[in-house]
């Protein structure tokens, strides 16, 4: 058994601590001298006394010593002292290889995160529900869009998109769209659009609704969302 050093950099808050871990002279306990800029690890060093290697890795994670002072005192989950603590007693009793150890976190760029998102919506599912005269986005059972329609004279007319907060940005309205002008086009209507995203997104002109039409396709919504029909609330 010897002494042996650990030297901890615990990451964002910069707190570097110092872990010597000293057997006894006996050779039956190990002891602690900790150096360290965080006041709970200080705290942790000065309570937990001497410690039997030998007893102290042979029960599980939750009877170690060293991780049932922590619960009391550190009250951050993820501070890595405590297993540093646990490597040293266990190097400076000739139990481990005293090998370094190094925990590196690698987070994904927020482009990379983004494409992940996109490419999650892209397998949102574009029900159509005819009765209701409305296109649902449906993603792992939750309704996360919708767009409803109005057909007269021969014109059906895309009068309302919508998609919720967290999962804009993602493509999801332009299916939707898509899927309304391919469905208007294969039954020989003329599409036209009455909200303001699907004319963007079709480069067709605006025609602002009516307040009839306003009011009628307001009236259309309330009506599926009180039979039971499925479907996201009209915000």
């Amino acid at each position: 058994m010897a002494n042996c050093t650990v030297t901890v950099d615990p990451g964002v808050c910069r707190m570097n601590t110092v872990i010597v871990a000293k057997p006894s002279d006996d050779m039956t306990t190990v002891e602690f001298e900790v150096r360290s800029e965080c006041s709970y690890v200080t705290k942790l060093a000065e309570g937990l006394g001497a410690v039997s290697p030998y007893e102290a890795m042979g029960v599980p994670l939750v009877e170690s010593p060293i991780y049932a002072a922590t619960s009391g005192i550190i009250p951050h989950i993820a501070c890595p002292v405590p297993c540093a603590m646990t490597k040293a007693m266990e190097a400076a009793a000739d139990l481990g290889l005293k090998r370094n150890v190094t925990i590196r976190i690698e987070r994904d760029s927020l482009r990379t995160y983004r494409r992940r998102r996109i490419c999650r919506a892209m397998n949102a599912d574009i029900v159509h529900i005819p009765e209701s005269n409305r296109f649902e986005a449906v993603l792992s059972g939750r309704c996360v869009g919708h767009l409803t329609y109005v057909v007269k004279d021969g014109t059906m007319n895309v009068d309302h998109t919508f998609v919720e907060p967290e999962f804009r940005g993602q493509g999801i309205g332009s299916r939707m769209v898509d899927e309304a002008t391919a469905f208007g086009r294969a039954n020989g209507w003329r599409v036209a659009s009455a909200c303001s995203y699907a004319a963007a997104r079709e480069g067709g002109p605006f025609t602002a609704p009516s307040r009839r039409s306003a009011e009628r396709s307001r009236r259309t919504a309330v009506h599926a969302i009180a039979g039971g029909s499925r479907g996201c609330p009209v915000p």
